[in-house]
């Protein structure tokens, strides 16, 4: 049983990877001008959530570039949000971003275009 859920679970990723369309993003803020801020962390907010990436130094370089996948063929919204941190803790998420995408096939193109009299 426990190795027929394992493969599940893998198809389940395997087919996102494989059958997955990429979608490259860019993010600013504006960074904080405390004196414990070590770093950013960028999360995607959507469903689960996930780290995205950490960005170490107060003040980082702009834009901060990051690739997500969502299935061929899907619409949806994908939503974001960062947080500061310092040696020990971290901040409250910062104001949500959402991006909304539309991967569904677009009509076919029109044959046979002609004037009529």
């Amino acid at each position: 049983m426990k190795r027929i859920i394992l493969m599940a679970v893998s198809f389940l990723l395997l087919s996102t990877l494989v059958f997955g369309a990429s979608i490259p993003l860019k993010f600013a803020w504006d960074p904080n001008t405390d004196s414990v801020t070590i770093g950013y962390k960028l999360y995607r907010t959507d469903g689960t959530r996930v780290l995205l990436g950490t960005i170490p130094g107060k003040n980082p370089i702009f834009p901060y570039a990051v690739t997500i996948t969502v299935p061929d063929g899907s619409t949806g919204t994908a939503t974001f949000v960062a947080t500061a941190f310092s040696a020990t803790q971290e901040s409250a998420d910062s104001n949500m971003v959402a991006y909304p995408f539309d991967l569904s096939p677009a009509p076919a193109v029109p044959q046979g275009l002609k004037r009529v009299p």
